[in-house]
């Protein structure tokens, strides 16, 4: 009879123990992959739908905002700029509950890349506001029909689903 109540309460204790892993995993921040806009592009297929940390330019315009990187191709001479739209979408747009993140490392790595071939505007009243570096997490939603021959035709491949500015991170 000892040994059924000590096994009882071993088994209530390992239950017990491994809810309370379970639940500090549910309070850290989601993990997420990052891509630069060139690498998200390039992968559309791959990436579509699945919640992603996108890395590049983000620039703020009276015609909406978007996230851009200059010249996938690696050559200065050699492409035009991708831009992917962003759009506000509460209801479609990935959310976490504790927040997000993106590995240390891999922001400097991808940043560093995105850098090497797009540069800010500068503008003559002074203020960096209207572009900066940035890392939005959402989902990408292809358009209707899309695929490699929209890309082709110069309109956007696809579109950032955000959930608000809370999912903008802006990088220094």
């Amino acid at each position: 009879m000892q040994l059924q109540s000590l096994s009882l309460v071993c088994a209530v204790a390992a239950i017990l123990s491994s809810s309370a892993v379970l639940a500090r995993a549910q309070d850290r921040p989601a993990s997420v992959e990052a891509l630069t806009v060139c690498e998200a592009i390039k992968n559309l297929q791959d990436v579509e739908g699945k919640p992603l940390a996108i890395v590049g330019r983000l620039s703020v315009r009276s015609e909406g905002r978007w996230i851009s990187e200059e010249n996938c191709g690696g050559s200065e001479s050699e492409g035009k700029p991708v831009l992917i739209p962003l759009a506000y979408d509460a209801k479609e747009a990935p959310r976490v509950k504790t927040g997000w993140e993106v590995s240390g490392s891999t922001m400097r790595d991808k940043l560093a890349l995105v850098r090497r071939w797009t540069k800010l505007a500068s503008f003559p009243f002074g203020t960096s506001d209207y572009d900066r570096w940035a890392v939005v997490y959402g989902r990408l939603r292809l358009p209707a029909g899309a695929g490699e021959a929209k890309a082709a035709s110069g309109k956007p491949a696809a579109e950032l689903l955000f959930a608000g500015d809370g999912y903008v991170q802006i990088v220094k």
